[in-house]
């Protein structure tokens, strides 16, 4: 409490004029509290009037004189009559309101009091509470006012009520009187709600206590929320799926938004309360984008609902471009509850073409969609429960079922990733089962190969003559003989019992050896070899045969696809990576190269 005692004598017969004369053209009376026991607050609309300030220029003196008095209207209709004071109050035309109440506590002892004024996130208010005596108080509230310059007597009801009013606290004698004079800055939003209502420490524990509940179930929601959370970016750690990522990421805007929903943001970011609500907006419009983004990968809908893939982007790039926008506005304005009702709005769009997606997926169906079409449910269900509740004015607890409802929708499409990784499980081990029934086969068909190969390339030096006929036969059965070794040593690459025979020497001078064997088949169509190293020699362990399958297979692709008259460069270098030297050679050549789109598969099997 701050207080400031000034004993003038002006001060004081101003307050006596306060409390005698007239505002307007009525009598403002004394509210007389009179209920120790009430568990309620108490409305003071009868002891209260309220004065617009267009153009906040008026200060505390001021508005007190006799010249400002015609100004105050009576609390009572006060909508009706603002707008014949100040038409364009919709707009924010009148930042500045003045408000004046008559109290005194009937009781014959001390009493602590609780007073409050605006409703629904008044932005700034400084109070005076003017005694008998001369003295005066000074209280600040409202949404804007960083928690530590409150009351201690209201930081926690304010924290419960997330400063849904704007609170102060204040202590009047037995019997004593005093005027309590208010300006209430209000410039986030066209919705004003002024309702000046004053109770007891009862009426506050019992205003707090109201919020428990509701909190309590928020708190079991955020926990389910974290665990599903901590889970998925656990899981996306292990296996980077880009869906893990987007459902992290829809759960977290869904989290912040229950933050408001179940009156937990006052909890954070108390001394800059406008930070959360920038956080709030921004994670609502972002749930478009992370929405789709999952149902996108979810759904497969390039394969499952190919229909559908430009819906799904235009749907998150708006969300995106919405998201930038709600940033920038918030940023450089202070109406973030006209951001708030704006992307609730947006949200609710957001929520129609779901059911275009569930009538596609009903005419596609996938095994997968079970879980979608669960999960679209509760929201569905969930959603329309919050608007009809909110409508006909039980806003609690439509929040409630909405904070349920995607909490069970969450849920499901957890379920529905389960059921996707085992069924990739499944596949996986399916395919290595395959895969290894047909390593086997290959390993045996190639072992049956090789015996009566070797055998024909033996049986070819026992006949005499016909040297064209036997330079073919000995030619086509080395390089049939060398595709099955080829085929045997991938069998057991495949097994993961390969070994690399090293031996040390000049590589350079084997790949110029290697290469030249190609001088004749590039020859016939007029193809040029050129072999170029740097440098000249290069001492190094190197597996032969293995080198040798690389170069063949490189050079008898190289001189398949380069038409006649063309060059084949076989480049050789020592290199330094990470301070590891190694070798670097390439082969290239002028052919037509391979498209664009196959180059992924080029180390496919059978490509």
């Amino acid at each position: 409490m701050q207080k400031k005692i000034q004993g003038n004598l002006f001060c004081f017969l101003l307050f006596l004029w306060c409390c005698s004369h007239t505002y307007g053209q009525s009598t403002l009376p004394y509210f007389t509290f009179n209920q120790p026991d009430t568990k309620e607050f108490l409305y003071l609309e009868s002891a209260t009037m309220i004065l617009v300030d267009s153009t906040g220029s008026l200060g505390k003196d001021e508005i007190l004189l006799p010249a400002n008095r015609d100004r105050f209207i009576p609390f009572d209709n006060w909508l009706l009559k603002l707008e014949n004071r100040c038409p364009g109050w919709r707009n924010l035309d009148c930042p500045v309101y003045w408000i004046v109440t008559n109290l005194q506590n009937g009781l014959d002892y001390p009493k602590d009091f609780f007073y409050a004024i605006g409703y629904l996130y008044s932005d700034e208010q400084t109070s005076w509470v003017q005694r008998g005596n001369g003295e005066e108080e000074v209280y600040r509230a409202g949404f804007h006012v960083p928690l530590s310059q409150l009351q201690a007597e209201i930081q926690d009801a304010c924290r419960i009520h997330n400063r849904l009013r704007a609170y102060f606290h204040f202590e009047l004698e037995g019997q004593e009187r005093v005027l309590v004079l208010s300006r209430l800055q209000h410039t986030s939003s066209d919705w004003l709600h002024l309702s000046p209502r004053i109770g007891t420490n009862k009426s506050m524990s019992a205003e707090v206590k109201r919020y428990y509940p509701e909190q309590w179930r928020s708190i079991f929601i955020q926990g389910g929320l974290w665990i599903i959370i901590l889970f998925y970016l656990f899981s996306f750690v292990l296996n980077r799926r880009l869906e893990f990522l987007f459902f992290i990421g829809y759960n977290l805007c869904m989290m912040i938004t229950f933050l408001y929903l179940g009156d937990l943001h006052s909890f954070f970011f108390p001394e800059q309360p406008k930070v959360i609500f920038i956080i709030f907006n921004l994670a609502v419009a972002l749930i478009p984008f992370t929405y789709a983004g999952f149902l996108y990968l979810f759904l497969n809908v390039p394969e499952h609902l190919p229909r559908l893939k430009r819906y799904f982007i235009l749907m998150m790039g708006l969300s995106l471009a919405v998201g930038a926008g709600i940033m920038v506005h918030t940023w450089l304005s202070n109406e973030w509850f006209k951001v708030l009702l704006f992307v609730d709005k947006f949200l609710i769009f957001s929520l129609f073409p779901l059911v275009v997606f569930i009538v596609e997926a009903l005419r596609n169906w996938q095994e997968e969609f079970r879980y979608f079409l669960l999960a679209s449910g509760f929201l569905l269900v969930g959603g329309l429960c919050y608007t009809l509740l909110n409508a006909f004015g039980d806003s609690e607890l439509g929040d409630v079922i909405i904070q349920f409802a995607v909490f069970g929708e969450m849920l499901a499409f957890a379920s529905g990733l389960g059921y996707k990784g085992r069924q990739r499980d499944y596949e996986r081990a399916r395919l290595e089962s395959i895969d290894q029934v047909k390593t086997r086969l290959y390993t045996n068909i190639t072992h049956e190969f090789r015996t009566p190969l070797t055998v024909i390339l033996g049986m070819l030096d026992n006949i005499k003559g016909y040297e064209n006929v036997r330079g073919i036969i000995r030619r086509n059965g080395l390089s049939l003989l060398r595709m099955v070794n080829q085929l045997l040593d991938l069998s057991k690459i495949d097994a993961g019992s390969a070994k690399l025979e090293l031996v040390h020497g000049d590589v350079v001078a084997y790949l110029k050896y290697l290469t030249a064997s190609f001088d004749s088949m590039a020859a016939t169509k007029n193809i040029q070899i050129q072999f170029r190293a740097n440098p000249q020699g290069i001492e190094m362990a190197f597996d032969e045969v293995k080198l040798q399958h690389v170069i063949y297979n490189l050079l008898s692709n190289a001189i398949k696809f380069t038409p006649a008259g063309g060059v084949i460069q076989v480049v050789v270098a020592a290199e330094s990576l990470k301070n590891q030297p190694y070798l670097n050679f390439s082969v290239q050549d002028n052919g037509t190269g391979i498209a664009a789109e196959e180059l992924p598969h080029i180390f496919d099997r059978y490509f």
